[in-house]
């Protein structure tokens, strides 16, 4: 089948929790659990349409594995083809074999037998501990309050006649989810008679919390992204390579740009105001040559138009924001890119101050990575045998990430390789210029003012007369005590649009960390040691950029 290009997609989480026992008895739930399961997923599906969700955006469960109502919602999840994560508050062994106060299993060998078997179904992208206490009630607690910080939407199934109130129970997630205005379904179901009744009561489902749903930006809108025609969602790899060509492409061209016309507005005006100053001296000192002067001043007048026509282009492209965006997620992409096909949650990425408006994006990115880098079914649930493949994986990274790095940093501090000049070299040489020509306007003013003062006769002759000769003399000197000051301005001009200053100090410093992560990954014991590494290196790699991110969002040519 031929690919199609569609709009980027983006996860909508739908976090839930639900009581255990969902019916009065074992007999009614002998009778009707068949017909809830199927009422269920009919209602989840119903959500889409309510939501608005659209073409673009689809949902993501995210839930335990406990008995009844989580049960219930996997298996509407598996059948409505949404992903879901499974977040545990130990590990998925010791979880399926525990007690509860009363000293009872909460599992039996059946029920856990069939959390198992849907903790393995391809829907399943990733099961995930996510609590540390040593207290059981706590454990539950700290699961749903990280059920409900990742959650956009929250549904819960509960029992009719249940009592809520048990800490880290399926009300608390319910309470959780309309405190923090998170629009939340609140399903009941009853038997009556020989019907079953789901009755349901929404919380924070107003048009402004709907409309606060994650949606892929606008300044995104254009991005296509490649996909065979039979797969319901690309991978983590074709929204990778989308979010990369988009954001590779965007990044060259805006950066040539920008520093292109930084150059043509600093220098038109610096040029501009050595003619003016020519010209201001010719015209005070008597020169004949009115062509010569009116040639200086229509030159003045084409390079102020260049500078103003150029200036108002770069502002009205927001070239220097349009590049800071397409930097960004080149960056974030080569970044998820070079830690291979590891099945890993990318934390890192929401460790750190993204814009908001992206994070949906990274959201996606993230949830489609899982979906597309999970284990087998079987070892979803246990450590899984990783032998040596996480060793080569290792020295791919070092390799193919940090060490390229750490030569493209050196390349771009000291201009090594292809490189004749670094941005050391430009600070250096914008510095130079602007003592240079700061002093030698300091020299120009302080011999005009002596000579004017008298106290050094010989520069511009005796003090009383007026000779052409003095007068020229003054007029040189006053020229010049105008020229170098903007010409000692504009160095400093052009480094700081340049990011001279940043540039250099950054890479001064991510220099001497990367080459420690060298020796500390290539002397890596385990896989958790090598994936810890790894996420430092690019919290720090991606920390960089999301700085340089806001400071060249708000930078103009000054």
């Amino acid at each position: 089948m031929p690919a199609l290009k569609t709009t980027l997609p983006c996860v909508v989480h739908l976090g839930f929790a639900g009581n255990r026992r969902l019916f009065a008895s074992e007999a009614e739930e002998a009778r009707f659990k068949s017909e809830l399961e199927c009422e269920f997923a009919i209602r989840l599906k119903k959500l889409e349409g309510e939501l608005r969700l659209g073409g673009d955006r689809f949902l993501c469960g995210i839930s335990q594995i406990a008995v009844g109502a989580d049960t219930l919602f996997s298996k509407a999840c598996e059948k409505n083809e949404y992903p879901h994560r499974v977040f545990l508050p130990q590990h998925v062994n010791e979880f399926l074999a525990a007690t509860g106060s009363d000293g009872q299993p909460d599992f039996t060998p059946e029920q856990a037998e069939e959390a198992r078997t849907l903790l393995a179904g391809d829907h399943v992208i990733q099961v995930r501990m996510v609590a540390h206490s040593a207290d059981r009630g706590v454990r539950f607690q700290e699961t749903n309050f990280e059920i409900a910080r990742l959650s956009d939407v929250v549904v819960c199934l509960l029992r009719a006649d249940a009592e809520g109130g048990k800490p880290g129970g399926a009300y608390e997630l319910l309470d959780q989810a309309k405190t923090q205005g998170i629009p939340a379904l609140e399903l009941h179901v009853r038997v009556a008679g020989d019907k079953l009744e789901m009755t349901e009561h929404w919380h924070n489902n107003t048009e402004d919390r709907l409309g606060k749903l994650p949606r892929v930006p606008e300044v995104l809108a254009g991005i296509r992204v490649e996909r065979e025609a039979e797969q319901r969602l690309p991978t983590g790899g074709q929204y990778l390579d989308a979010l990369k060509g988009f954001g590779s492409d965007n990044a060259r061209g805006w950066k040539r740009w920008f520093r292109f016309a930084a150059f043509v507005i600093v220098s038109a005006h610096v040029l501009a105001t050595v003619l003016a100053t020519a010209a201001l001296v010719g015209h005070r000192h008597g020169t004949d040559a009115e062509g010569w002067l009116v040639g200086l001043l229509g030159l003045e007048f084409v390079l102020l138009g260049v500078g103003f026509v150029v200036h108002h282009r770069l502002r009205k492209s927001e070239a220097a924001r349009v590049w800071a965006v397409a930097r960004l997620l080149a960056e974030v992409a080569r970044s998820v890119k070079s830690l291979g096909n590891r099945h890993l949650q990318l934390e890192y990425l929401f460790h750190l101050p993204m814009p908001a408006r992206f994070r949906p994006v990274f959201r996606t990115l993230s949830t489609l990575r899982l979906r597309s880098t999970r284990p087998p079914g079987t070892e979803r649930t246990t450590a899984g045998a990783d032998h040596d493949a996480w060793k080569a994986a290792r020295d791919h990274y070092l390799n193919d990430r940090v060490r390229k790095q750490i030569r493209y940093y050196t390349d771009q501090l000291k201009g090594t390789g292809r490189r004749r000049w670094g941005v050391k070299q430009w600070l250096g040489v914008a510095k130079w210029a602007f003592l240079a020509c700061a002093s030698a306007a300091i020299l120009a003013t302080a011999t005009k003012l002596a000579g004017l003062a008298g106290l050094w006769p010989s520069v511009l002759g005796p003090t009383g007369e007026h000779s052409h000769e003095r007068e020229l003399a003054l007029g040189i000197l006053g020229g010049l005590a105008i020229v170098l000051p903007v010409l000692a301005v504009g160095a400093l001009s052009l480094a700081g649009a340049m990011d001279c200053y940043a540039r250099v100090h950054t890479y001064s410093e991510m220099l001497p960390f990367l080459e420690q992560q060298v020796t500390l990954l290539t002397a890596a014991k385990s896989p958790h040691e090598f994936e810890r590494l790894a996420f430092l290196t690019e919290s720090q790699l991606l920390g960089e950029v999301v700085n340089w991110f806001y400071r060249r969002s708000f930078t103009e040519v000054t």
